[in-house]
């Protein structure tokens, strides 16, 4: 469904990248309205590589990489949902929503 290839982030930061980082969104999404900059929680060594369904992007140690992708009525987090508070919790109830 997405034109896109996973691979290791290739960048000269600690792997794996663990901890809380902001997502900076770069088009509106049901399922992350109202998330703009805020904190949730990552635990991956890969990212996803995409040019056309970018919803939201995230910076490791001055890398960027794509947090959210969406096409049609498909969507793909990199973060952990259920292990980023009440972000996470938002992210499930827009979904709900849909």
């Amino acid at each position: 469904m997405f034109d896109a290839e996973v691979k290791p982030i290739d960048c000269e930061a600690r792997l794996p990248h663990m901890g809380f980082n902001k997502i900076y969104i770069q088009r509106p999404s049901v399922i992350l309205t109202g998330l703009d900059r805020e904190n949730f929680y990552f635990m991956h060594s890969y990212e996803v590589v995409n040019y056309k369904n970018i919803v939201s992007l995230t910076k490791y140690q001055g890398h960027d990489f794509v947090s959210a992708i969406e096409k049609s009525h498909i969507f793909g987090v990199q973060f952990h949902p259920e292990k980023s508070r009440e972000q996470g919790l938002e992210v499930f109830k827009n979904f709900l929503s849909i």
